[in-house]
């Protein structure tokens, strides 16, 4: 989420997903309706981690443009 879109959102939401979500692969804040964020923490196991690593791109260019 680019610093644009989080200024936008409520400043603890902001906060958690430039903070609390970057610091981990698998951390999300979901907002369902009017409740307040929820911070979940997603865990993949050994079988579904290959097939489900929606990092894998970004991992790929960053190599490429060293």
């Amino acid at each position: 989420m680019s610093r644009s879109s989080a200024a936008q959102l409520m400043p603890l939401a902001g906060d958690v997903t430039t903070g609390w979500c970057m610091e981990c692969t698998g951390r999300v804040l979901w907002k369902i309706e009017n409740n307040p964020g929820y911070k979940v923490q997603s865990v993949l196991s050994r079988t579904e981690k290959p097939t489900f690593d929606t990092n894998a791109q970004l991992r790929q260019r960053a190599d490429a443009d060293r």
